[in-house]
């Protein structure tokens, strides 16, 4: 069995929850990134990296645009044609897990979708899960055109555009693919660590 920790409660939480000496207890290190959204948008852009700066420009001159959506099937299947081939744990269940969960956060009004369009057609879609104040990164997806136009950038740019001199919390929720972390990191965010006992 594994469970995921959140700083809080894992073997770097000043009174963690778990007996860290417990020889059948295996801990596992995860790096998160969060950004705080407390403030102003100025301020928050200021600390973008270069390389996130040239792709928000890159969206624009290349027509992107960002809409509201609520078609979570249709970014799991965008995932599903490009990342997910390479991904051989995301499996039919898994994705039905995803639609199940984004559906019952819709229910309960959690839920945020926004998609990239270029030339009239989704290129790329990030799903929100928020509540009181923390807002997490659940699921992304991009296909080959949004991996040259920055659609993907200007995505998470807008939601924190959107939420800026509020207390809220983007998390990035799980971070230990290298070139993932280099995104997230790219606008700003700090390093947290949670742990998985396995």
């Amino acid at each position: 069995m594994e469970i995921n920790l959140n700083e809080s409660q894992g073997i770097l939480a000043e009174n963690p929850v778990w007996d860290t000496n417990d020889k059948n207890i295996r801990f596992i290190q995860n790096l998160n990134l969060k950004l705080s959204l407390n403030q102003s948008y100025k301020e928050l852009l200021s600390r973008y990296s270069q390389n996130t700066k040239r792709n928000l420009k890159k969206a624009r001159e290349s027509g992107v645009s960002i809409v509201n959506t609520t078609s979570v099937t249709e970014i799991i299947e965008m995932f599903r044609q490009n990342r997910g081939k390479d991904i051989k744990k995301m499996n039919d269940l898994a994705y039905t897990i995803l639609q199940s969960l984004a559906a019952e956060c819709n229910q309960r009004g959690y839920l945020r979708i926004l998609g990239a369009v270029a030339d009239g057609k989704l290129c790329a879609g990030v799903v929100f899960v928020s509540w009181n104040q923390h807002h997490i990164l659940l699921f992304s997806a991009v296909n080959t055109q949004a991996r040259h136009n920055g659609a993907m950038s200007l995505l998470v740019d807008s939601f924190i555009k959107e939420h800026a001199g509020s207390n809220g919390i983007l998390d990035f929720e799980g971070s230990n693919d290298v070139n993932l972390a280099r995104f997230y990191r790219s606008f700003g965010s700090v390093e947290n660590f949670y742990d998985l006992s396995a």
